[in-house]
């Protein structure tokens, strides 16, 4: 019913996932008020939240985008090094 009710896809999949998101960050942020920590219920859903929208708006834009097809040409073992050698 509710799926007919939004006409489909992704409607329905943006809304679970911005609830089980916004659930997440109301639960993590209701575990650090409790504890007496800075950032609260409304930081948490607020970052949380956003970035699940950022996240769904890219998988829509590109679904075929994975992490793992990242690669990086810097030698990381080089930068270490010479950022170390300079220390010295």
């Amino acid at each position: 019913m509710l799926h007919d009710i939004l006409g489909g896809g992704y409607q329905l999949d943006f809304l679970i996932d911005i609830g089980i998101s916004l659930l997440a960050g109301f639960l993590i942020g209701a575990e650090r008020e409790s504890r007496g920590k800075p950032a609260g219920i409304s930081t948490h859903c607020l970052v949380i939240g956003g970035t699940m929208i950022f996240t769904y708006i890219s998988a829509q834009v590109d679904p075929k985008f994975h992490i793992k097809d990242c690669r990086s040409d810097c030698d990381w073992n080089w930068f270490s090094r010479s950022w170390y050698d300079s220390k010295k």
